[in-house]
């Protein structure tokens, strides 16, 4: 299957997972998602038929042997991995289905080389374009009650 070459929001599955250790100490959750979804004009769309997949490292352990609590926490409540190297290992890990922010990254820097990464794993719910919970006549009042005084 190609590889993703756009930056954006996307949702799809984890297909493939690893854990790979580096010299540093760091250690990182290796994902590919094939994608299913791509978030545009305020909506999600229907990308399955271009059969993608998106790439990215979860960095849960970092140099020095600190363990990254915020990429090891989206990882078990986003994703649905139990905290254990062995569900990684032996291939145990389900993971639930996920949002991802895809990023561009110029590799080697200076290059013009473009590589599309995920840049963080998101809840599969999750609506890019945010929501904000209140109807247009809730922000009338708000507006009516607090406009002058936020406005200074």
């Amino acid at each position: 299957m190609p590889y993703l070459e756009q930056a954006g929001e996307f949702r799809g599955e984890i297909v493939t997972y690893a854990a790979e250790e580096k010299e540093s100490g760091a250690v990182a959750i290796k994902i590919e998602v094939l994608v299913h979804e791509i978030f545009e004009s305020g909506k999600y769309h229907d990308w399955s038929d271009h059969n993608l997949i998106a790439t990215g490292r979860v960095w849960v352990v970092g140099r020095g042997g600190k363990v990254n609590k915020r990429n090891a926490e989206s990882l078990m409540q986003i994703a649905g991995w139990d905290g254990t190297f062995k569900s990684i290992a032996d291939g145990s890990w389900e993971p639930d289905k996920v949002g991802i922010t895809v990023k561009a990254e110029e590799y080697p820097a200076g290059s013009g080389t473009m590589y599309y990464k995920i840049d963080w794993i998101n809840p599969f719910d999750r609506n890019p374009a945010g929501s904000s919970g209140i109807d247009e006549k809730k922000s009338s009042e708000l507006d009516t009650r607090f406009g002058s005084q936020l406005r200074g």
